[in-house]
């Protein structure tokens, strides 16, 4: 196997990534023999809304933007993706241009694996495709559970499902029930979730003075009361 750095592209700039069941999405890569890991930095783009495509990627660590490049040059954040989420994986299986494009948020790495070896490894072992589809619908749905909350849930519900769909428990915490979040800038927030950049500051700073998130210079914390409204 290959470990590779992919340079940066002159680029400027999660999957609700808790709806999907790290420890199945864990399985599902144990079973799999990635091509090779590729190690990205801030703004290295893994792939470019056009490109063509014959493997697709596993999240091992980090995030990656998921972003649509409009015609007139503006860019709509489609989802930001975490460790055990996929992307890439329709043009790998369907020969059709990306979609989106692909940026690396923070140092990532991710594993690149090829649609012909998971086709002889499913064919041997069925249950990894079941894994592998019951992955990308974990995706698709939280995608979708997006776009329905943006068109009818206030910007500080949308901002709570948000921030508690991208936490993970903190290890060995020695304050219960307090989580890490992926970071997300206010813009990306609003972009994320439909909303105006300063709709989501207001929406932060009320949250943050009920003690149920705390937001620093490059991270919030989430607690489990922000589970209840």
């Amino acid at each position: 196997m290959t470990v590779r750095n992919r340079k940066s592209r002159a680029v400027r700039h999660i999957s609700e990534t808790a709806t999907i069941p790290l420890e199945l999405s864990q399985r599902f890569f144990a079973s799999c023999k990635p091509q090779g890991y590729i190690r990205l930095i801030s703004d290295d783009v893994l792939f470019e809304q056009g490109d063509i495509g014959e493997c697709f990627y596993y999240v091992i660590s980090g995030q990656v933007q998921l972003s649509y490049i409009r015609h007139d040059g503006t860019e709509l954040i489609i989802d930001i993706l975490g460790p055990g989420a996929l992307c890439g994986e329709g043009p790998a299986f369907d020969g059709s241009p990306h979609f989106a494009r692909a940026v690396a948020l923070n140092d990532a790495v991710v594993a690149e694996l090829q649609i012909e070896d998971l086709q002889r490894e499913w064919s041997d072992n069925p249950e990894i495709g079941a894994m592998l589809l019951h992955l990308l619908s974990r995706q698709h749905r939280g995608f979708v559970n997006r776009l329905v909350q943006s068109s009818g849930y206030s910007v500080e519900e949308r901002v709570r499902q948000l921030l508690w769909s991208t936490t993970a428990p903190f290890p060995d915490s020695p304050v219960p029930g307090w989580r890490s979040c992926a970071y997300f800038s206010h813009s990306q927030i609003a972009k994320l979730t439909g909303a105006t950049r300063v709709s989501v500051t207001r929406a932060l700073g009320r949250m943050n003075g009920t003690g149920k998130i705390q937001v620093g210079q490059r991270f919030i914390c989430v607690h489990e009361d922000l589970l209840i409204p």
